[in-house]
């Protein structure tokens, strides 16, 4: 389970999960092919560049079994990515992109990513999340799938209309107005 941070409309996120890896990539669902890092070794950093878009680095670590790789291999991932988010609602279902390092035992490789993941917002601040990856590295490939909590931070005030005047002094929060009639 993990804990991921994120302020109100355009917020920087922090996170914190467990993940679960699979270097099989020919069987994603059968157990046997997956190693479980139930720490909280997963961290993630989300810094919003518009009202859906975000870029979001991750940083992983922990042990894996592989076949080629010495049982339980040390294991670190860093990515950097884009993630756009589907919908502001609730349940927020996203997609993302990007690029990173992958090191195991005493070998780092580069490589690129995608992936999906779901946030289920239980209220302003806490959200589930669920997410998987498929990193495509030279040299072998895997899927790399987490389990957290969203925390959102303190972005500033909320201003839902765009039009400058924060929620709490609009008198129409969601008509777009200006400062001289109260946001109206």
């Amino acid at each position: 389970i993990g804990i991921a941070v994120q302020a109100q409309e355009r917020a920087t996120t922090l996170g914190i999960s467990t993940h679960f890896l699979n270097f099989n990539t020919d069987k994603y669902f059968p157990g046997e092919n997956w190693t479980p890092i139930w720490k909280p070794y997963k961290f993630s950093v989300g810094i919003p560049v518009g009202e859906k878009l975000s870029v979001m680095p991750t940083f992983s670590f922990g042990k894996a079994n592989a076949k080629g790789f010495n049982q339980e291999a040390a294991f670190w991932n860093l990515d950097a990515n884009l993630k756009y988010n589907l919908t502001t609602t609730r349940l927020q279902p996203y997609v993302m992109a990007g690029a990173g390092a992958t090191r195991v035992n005493e070998t780092t490789y580069g490589g690129i990513n995608g992936g999906l993941g779901l946030n289920f917002w239980i209220n302003e601040v806490i959200a589930l999340n669920a997410q998987t990856n498929y990193n495509a590295i030279p040299t072998f490939k895997y899927f790399q799938n987490s389990l957290g909590i969203l925390l959102k931070l303190d972005g500033g005030p909320s201003d839902k209309d765009k039009d400058g005047v924060p929620d709490d002094q609009d008198a129409c929060p969601k008509i777009k107005g200006s400062a001289a009639t109260q946001g109206c």
